[in-house]
């Protein structure tokens, strides 16, 4: 048997072309037991795997091209009309190949379970003409949980609508564990994905506002690392505002002096009502709803801890006792703060309860009790008694739209709606992040949590130590107690930083008039000859504006939807021949990003001046 060595140039091309899946695979082989490369009776590459004590072969042992042209037919009612496939299985790259030739204006995302089979690929047959495809959108090699959400995370941003998942035979009879973790990670993750971005997305302006003012109180607090294990082995209860609180407000009173109660958002409203001070209270909504629930309370000894997207009136009330974290979406605080390395970050969550999780994680707490976290409208009821931030209206519309169900602690259905479920999923992928914790929901008539154990709140304060009193001020003490100094030299940098970001906004505003201008030109060019230096110049000035770190964690985060929209369109732009059609796409798509920030970065300015000025004026208060 005679079978050409193709490895040494297949790793030169993972090189240049997949350079993280070459860092993987390079010095490595495939397991000689396990795999044995074969050859069909018509001279093409086969792989035998051995599966349960079987030597089982990924193609057939005849002809691999007429297999996969037999299993094309049988899937084209899945393809066809789907602009965007993900193949689960490359193989030796038969099937791809059939793909990419009989479908080839379609984009593919690959996964290649099996590093293995991968392996072997490199030394069987020559991967560039397959994988060098100006249509292979990803390839992704392994079945590791982050692999597969990687993936998912750029089909997220890129796909429009639906896509075609598209399973190659052989692994689907015998990688069916592969397959439901990636079923699994899919359904939750584009959910999940989705329900965040739209969070920002609805109000991006206001949420840019937001991030930007409330940056001197960013400076000023001390950050959530000064909790760091403080509380270990103590018990946490995450109190959110369903109807379930109202059976858990007395026990949560009688427990306090054991546990740490975090209030999540809006509930400390019901359980101020009640007479019960948080021992943290926790907010992170950028929602004018969001202050009128904290307008009126009085927040003087009670610690809270913020995030730069929460509405900047809340931190303007007097005597407040703030305590600072850093959540992933809010890339422009990160980019601002000068010590933003140290300072500990969490994954920005559908709901402020994801943050508390994290939080209560953080500070060492086990196990950690979800009080009030219905996630659903048991009864057609939406808060606990106290919450009272929303209108009747409001409610009323929002009810309306809960035609679906979610099943119940008790076994029964309870009323939801779509965001509601996301915002469930989203809770259980932050549950998931900490599989060292205990997680008990006592939310009687709330739905089901996954990764929670549901008990009465009474029962489960009977198995808690009571022995352990914590003090009611101990978290406030400790966020008063924080270095005065440090607070100065970090005020001192920030002061410095905003400045040059304001700089730096001004000179982007001049980039923007220049590429906006080239575009009205591009526009109106009808001849090869007067389009191409246009083109030429918008991409150079398209790369400048690019190249800078205050894009990605400024521009990015405010013109978001307009990217995810022009990201979708580079394919088409790239694949297309005629330059004066690339031109007008090209104006049509990235004109909308250009005109985008040409209107938000005036706002950005101001703001940011607005917010220096405040700053210089607090910092000059330290030396009073």
């Amino acid at each position: 048997m005679y079978m050409r060595k193709y490895a040494a140039d297949n790793l030169m091309f993972l090189r240049k072309e997949y350079p993280l899946i070459y860092n993987e695979v390079r010095g490595r082989t495939y397991n000689r037991e396990k795999i044995k490369i074969e050859e069909t009776r018509n001279g093409h590459p086969n792989l035998q795997i051995q599966i349960k004590d079987q030597g089982l072969t990924i193609y057939s042992k005849y002809d691999p091209y007429l297999e996969v042209s037999r299993w094309l037919d049988q899937m084209k009612t899945d393809i066809a009309e789907k602009q965007q496939v993900l193949l689960f299985g490359l193989g030796l790259g038969y099937h791809l190949e059939g793909l990419l030739e009989r479908y080839p204006d379609k984009l593919f995302y690959i996964i290649e379970p099996d590093l293995e089979v991968f392996l072997a690929l490199i030394e069987s047959r020559d991967m560039e003409p397959i994988l060098k495809h100006k249509n292979i959108a990803s390839l992704s090699v392994g079945s590791d949980s982050s692999i597969f959400h990687s993936t998912i995370n750029i089909i997220s941003e890129n796909v429009r609508s639906s896509f075609a998942f598209i399973i190659v035979p052989f692994y689907q009879r015998h990688y069916t564990t592969e397959i439901k973790k990636l079923r699994t990670s899919a359904s939750e993750l584009l959910l999940s994905y989705r329900g965040n971005i739209a969070t920002f997305l609805v109000s991006a302006e206001r949420w840019m506002e937001n991030i930007i003012r409330n940056y001197p109180y960013v400076l000023s607090s001390p950050d959530l690392s000064i909790l760091k294990d403080k509380f270990a082995g103590i018990p946490a209860i995450i109190v959110g505002s369903g109807p379930s609180l109202k059976e858990d407000i007395e026990t949560i009173r009688k427990l306090q002096p054991h546990c740490i109660v975090l209030s999540a958002g809006t509930s400390l409203q019901a359980l101020s009502k009640n007479g019960i001070a948080p021992d943290l209270s926790v907010s992170i909504d950028g929602s004018y709803s969001n202050y009128i629930a904290f307008k009126d309370i009085d927040m003087e000894n009670i610690p809270l801890l913020f995030s730069g997207t929460v509405h900047h009136s809340i931190l303007s009330k007097e005597r407040l006792n703030t305590l600072y974290v850093s959540v992933s979406l809010d890339t422009v605080t990160s980019y601002l703060h000068p010590d933003s390395q140290s300072i500990p970050s969490v994954y920005s969550t559908a709901s402020v309860t994801g943050t508390a999780i994290q939080a209560a994680a953080y500070m060492g707490c086990n196990p950690i009790v979800l009080a009030g976290q219905d996630m659903s409208y048991p009864n057609d009821t939406f808060y606990t008694e106290g919450v009272v931030h929303r209108t009747h209206e409001q409610i009323d519309e929002i009810l309306a739209k809960a035609n679906e169900k979610v099943e119940n602690v008790s076994g029964g259905f309870n009323k939801t709606t779509e965001a509601m479920l996301n915002t469930l999923q989203d809770l259980q992928n932050v549950i998931q992040l900490f599989p060292d914790r205990t997680f008990i929901n006592t939310s009687r008539y709330g739905a089901k949590i996954k990764g929670t154990t549901f008990q009465f709140m009474e029962d489960w304060g009977k198995t808690i130590q009571s022995n352990t009193i914590i003090p009611q001020d101990t978290i406030l003490q400790m966020v008063r107690s924080h270095s005065f100094n440090e607070t100065k030299k970090r005020m001192e940098k920030g002061i410095a930083k905003l400045s040059s970001f304001i700089g730096e906004l001004t000179e982007y505003e001049d980039l923007f008039a220049k590429i906006s201008d080239q575009l009205n030109k591009l526009q109106q060019a009808n001849s090869i000859r007067t389009a191409e230096p246009l083109l030429n110049s918008v991409n150079a000035l398209w790369e400048k504006i690019l190249s800078n770190k205050i894009f990605d964690h400024v521009y990015d985060l405010s013109v978001h939807h307009q990217i995810m929209i022009y990201t979708r369109q580079i394919h088409v732009i790239a694949n297309e021949k005629d330059t004066l059609k690339k031109s007008q796409l090209i104006v049509q798509h990235l004109g909308k990003i250009i005109e985008a920030l040409k209107q938000i970065n005036p706002k950005l300015l101001r703001w940011s001046q607005d917010t220096l000025e405040e700053l210089e004026q607090k910092y000059e208060l330290l030396h009073v």
